[in-house]
């Protein structure tokens, strides 16, 4: 882990924590009606001094200008905005709540029901109170916003290689208006605009967003894990990559800070501004603390009128906390970053070197629902697309290739959503014992590792289902669906489908468990539990998905005792129990001021999970998936099955786009042969380092010393002495 501020940072901690108490500026806010209700806050006006000591380190509170300061042998060390604009009396107000506000909250009317937004800096210092007191490790300020009766306490405390700050929900405070959410810190994770800095966002596989001054100012909002689906949205324009990994960070000249979300993830979302009007980008984490949702109603003249609704109570008692990493040193700001949160793994999950990476995934759809007509009359009827027979055949195939097999649609009723984990049983016109029992036997031989996929988190189907659906903030059943992207809204050919209880996943894990050993399985795979996240507002420990990460973590955790697990596209807490991993995010949302796509996921687990980048038959782009895939040494993805698939065309699901096994046999084990020496030079292997060399020219370093540099342009590449062609790689040893 890299030292603390070194020389980094404090201008912006300083910015983050000192602005909120030194009142300066213009404020709209109205004057607290001293006979309203008024909350009692422990605490009083804090006198100077050092707060809290480690070796060389101390936090500082600064009573004249009402400031934390982070001290380095007794000396201020300044961070992202300069001493000398530190000090400038002459600081913009814009500049001051964008960036010197502590804590923003946002709360819900009590007359529109419209959210609306208040800041520290110019709430509680001119209309509120400030009051602090000292803690074991630091101290707690408590932030009061007297117009709206809503207090925040937010703690602030020194550790040994980074600050964190975090707010205990139990301790917060409301009265008749109701409080939204709650960010934390919004200028400490910033620098002055540049085209040299930039923001670094976890969306998809990772994403840097540049600060130049000569762009125009562009807004993010990224909700963690793809956000919650119990309160899905009623109009969606495009698809969105969810955020994975709940870190984000920003590079500021030569240094950088990095921030790990480490509490409340579940229900946390990123902001950031970059190249904005006031000179300075930033970045912040925002935690949610009540479930909403929409609801269309009927207007004026019969037109749709859509109404915000909000859960009557918060989440119940949990810690609200990121962790600020200072970073510094020889490697790129985002490289820095991963090594950072994969530092945060290793010390949290105990996460640990891998020797099984896979050179091939495949998916095999084994059934699925046809869609036929008699006489008119459309039926459906479950069709097996690939038998275990065949999954044998196909194995045979793919030969002495390094690979891992997912069995998609082995659950009873085939891949489509229909009753519950398909009522715990395999779907026996695709998986027949005898098959089966041979296919098992001959994948162990080969040291083929399997996983029958079980999705434990919707359903469709049974009357007993209704009553474990889960309830969005509206107190009614959480309709989930699939979207038409060109309309922005439901697909109205799409049939309507649900969401079980999180409380039950334990005991339907269990079950899954004991039907796969029962049928001589080693492995399993959690695909939907892995990489969804969502809460039920019938009962208050689930808002806002609260626990939601533990419960998931502690699923796996259990099946991983006598199976080895695989996720999909899985979100850290999952990731960190997986034994593989397919679909890693290697794409991005493309939001607008997107500069350059980071492979944040792979630069973090390559080398601790075996990983496939996403499914190269079911790519825009193939070619190109499969040379991401090779420079960062990482498996390749085929969706397939066995029979043709036109006749589900009509089908949701992309897996039975992927087409026949058979019909490209071929251009699979070729595509694969072309990646094996990369394959084999990282095979195993973490990486150390991911530089680009020119725009779409990566180098990536691993820890035995050998690279790889990928040339994604459409010219060739000259490396040294090397010529590396349009589309392909080369293997070089390190230096």
């Amino acid at each position: 882990m890299n030292r603390i501020f070194k020389p980094f940072s404090l201008l912006a901690l300083v910015m983050s924590f000192v602005f909120c108490f030194a009142g300066c500026g213009e404020t709209t806010s109205a004057v607290f009606d001293e006979s309203s209700f008024r909350f009692k806050v422990q605490g009083e006006e804090l006198e100077s001094e050092v707060m809290a000591e480690n070796g060389e380190f101390s936090l500082y509170w600064d009573a004249e200008r009402a400031a934390v300061m982070l001290l380095e042998n007794g000396r201020p060390i300044i961070g992202s905005i300069p001493a000398d604009e530190y000090m400038n009396p002459q600081l913009s107000d814009r500049i001051l709540k964008n960036l010197a506000s502590s804590v923003i909250i946002e709360y819900i009317d009590n007359d529109t029901k419209n959210l609306e937004k208040l800041d520290s800096y110019s709430e509680c210092l001119e209309n509120g109170r400030i009051l602090g007191e000292k803690t074991e490790k630091g101290f707690r300020i408590s932030y009061c916003f007297d117009k709206v009766n809503i207090i925040i306490p937010v703690d602030y405390e020194l550790h040994n290689g980074y600050i964190e700050a975090s707010v205990a929900t139990k301790s917060i405070k409301e009265n008749k208006t109701k409080l939204y959410s709650v960010s934390l810190m919004t200028g400490l994770v910033s620098c002055k605009n540049s085209a040299e800095n930039y923001i670094f966002l976890p969306d998809g596989s990772g994403a840097l967003y540049s600060c130049s001054d000569t762009l125009s100012e562009q807004s993010y909002w990224i909700p963690m894990y793809g956000g919650d689906p119990s309160s899905p949205d009623l109009i969606k324009y495009r698809n969105t990559a969810a955020a994975r990994l709940p870190v984000f960070g920003v590079k500021n000249d030569d240094k950088a800070i990095c921030a790990i979300i480490t509490g409340g993830n579940e229900c946390s979302r990123i902001n950031a501004v970059t190249s904005a009007g006031s000179g300075y980008s930033n970045a912040y984490a925002t935690f949610v603390l009540r479930g909403s949702t929409e609801v269309s109603i009927s207007g004026v003249w019969g037109r749709a009128v859509v109404v915000p609704t909000y859960s009557d109570e918060m989440t119940v008692n949990q810690t609200l906390s990121v962790r600020y990493y200072p970073l510094s040193g020889e490697k790129s700001a985002y490289m820095q970053m991963a090594d950072c949160y994969r530092n945060y793994l290793i010390s949290k999950y105990g996460l640990e070197k891998t020797d099984s990476d896979k050179q091939l995934y495949l998916n095999l759809t084994m059934a699925a629902t046809l869609k036929k007509f008699y006489f008119g009359i459309p039926a459906e009827k479950v069709t097996a697309l690939t038998t275990c027979k065949q999954t044998q055949n196909i194995l045979e195939d793919v030969g002495d290739i390094k690979t891992a097999v997912r069995l998609d649609g082995i659950q009873k009723g085939g891949i489509e959503i229909g009753k519950f984990a398909g009522n715990f049983k395999l779907e026996q016109l695709a998986a027949k014992q005898n098959e089966l029992d041979t296919l098992l036997k001959y994948a162990k031989e080969k040291n083929v590792a399997v996983y029958p996929n079980f999705d434990i988190v919707r359903f469709r189907k049974g009357v007993s289902g209704y009553k474990m659906a889960v309830y969005s903030a509206s107190t009614s059943k959480s309709l989930q669906y699939f979207y038409n992207i060109a309309k922005g809204a439901e697909d109205p050919s799409s049939y309507i489908y649900y969401l079980i209880n999180p409380l039950l996943h334990i005991t339907a894990a269990q079950r899954v468990v004991a039907t796969v050993q029962e049928n001589g399985f080693e492995g399993v795979s959690f695909g939907t539990l892995s990489n969804i996240c969502y809460g039920d507002y019938r009962q208050r420990s689930t808002y806002v998905a609260r626990g939601f990460a533990n419960r998931v973590n502690s699923i796996l955790k259990d099946a991983g005792k006598n199976l080895s697990v695989m996720g999909e596209a899985a979100n850290d807490y999952a990731a960190v129990m997986c034994d593989d991993i397919i679909s890693s995010p290697t794409s991005t949302s493309r939001y607008n001021g997107e500069s350059r796509v980071i492979p944040l996921y792979q630069l973090v687990f390559k080398g601790y999970v075996p990983l496939s980048g996403e499914a190269v038959n079911l790519s825009n782009r193939p070619a190109r998936e499969l040379l991401y895939n090779a420079s960062l040494g990482i498996g390749s993805l085929y969706s397939v099955t066995n029979d043709d698939t036109t006749a589900f065309n009509l089908s949701f699901f992309s897996q039975l786009s992927g087409g026949s096994y058979w019909q490209q046999n071929n251009e699979i084990k070729s595509a694969v042969a072309d990646n094996t020496d990369a394959f084999k030079a990282a095979q195993n292997e973490s990486i150390e380092d991911y530089v680009f060399l020119a725009d779409d020219i990566t180098k990536t370093t691993f820890s035995n010393g050998k690279a790889i540099i990928a040339n994604f342009t459409s010219e060739d590449y000259i490396y040294g002495d090397t010529v590396v062609k349009s589309g392909g790689y080369i293997v070089t040893k390190r230096g």
